[in-house]
Formats: structure tokens, sequence, C-alpha cells
């Protein structure tokens, strides 16, 4: 049974033969579902939150000199492969 539904169709007005986005259900989602989504969403800012005072205790002073070299690190890791091909 899916969960998703689809916007519009076949002949719908204003449609000019692109693809609807999916959309979910009303209701699809129990409170446990919904819970481990929110946490999911929230995980990566949670982690950063609770790991600058560590960061921040072992290099001290150069910690903005590390975020940006992440930062640097992550934005020139886009459209790279991850398994080593070309």
């Amino acid at each position: 049974m899916s969960r998703v539904a689809r916007v519009g169709g076949p002949g719908v007005a204003g449609m000019s033969g692109a693809a609807a986005e999916p959309q979910l259900k009303a209701g699809a989602l129990n409170l446990s579902e919904a819970t481990v989504t929110g946490l999911s969403n929230m995980a990566p800012a949670m982690s950063l939150f609770f790991s600058v005072n560590v960061i921040a205790g072992t290099i001290g002073a150069a910690i903005p000199f590390v975020f940006i070299l992440a930062m640097l690190g992550i934005r020139y890791s886009y459209g790279k492969p991850c398994n080593g091909g070309r």
C-alpha cells in the first residue's frame, strides 16, 4: 500500500506535461513515525550544537578556522563520487 498520493494527473488544468510533486497523504504517519522523522531532521544540527564545547575546549581560539576548513571540505566534496570512480 502506497503512502504517497500524486497531485494532479493527466488532463488537469495548468499542468504542462510536467510530473506533479508527490505529497504525503493526511494521516499516513503515526506518532512514532512522525517523531523519528523529526528527530532525523534535527540530528545534524544537534550534533553540532553539542560538539562545539568539546571542540572549543580542545583547540581553543582556532575554532573559527576549523569550522571554515570543515565547510570548505563539505563544499568541495559535492558532486564527487564516493566510491572512488570517475
